[in-house]
């Protein structure tokens, strides 16, 4: 497993990584509707510019 700082390059798989998990684990709490909003905050623009600003990291396991 290998920590990194955050590339731009990762920006759609972590958004889409992101996106799955909001889906799995909230599911059970909170609507359909409420989720995709949250979704639809962690977009790959949102992910980068973030990343600009504040300490952003990723996780690398490998296969």
């Amino acid at each position: 497993m290998r920590i990194r700082r955050f590339k731009e390059s990762d920006a759609d798989e972590l958004s889409d990584l992101i996106a799955k998990t909001l889906r799995i684990t909230n599911s059970k709490d909170y609507s359909n509707e409420y989720i995709e909003d949250n979704v639809k905050t962690f977009s790959p623009e949102f992910l980068i510019n973030h990343s600009q600003w504040t300490h952003l990291y990723v996780v690398c396991e490998k296969k």
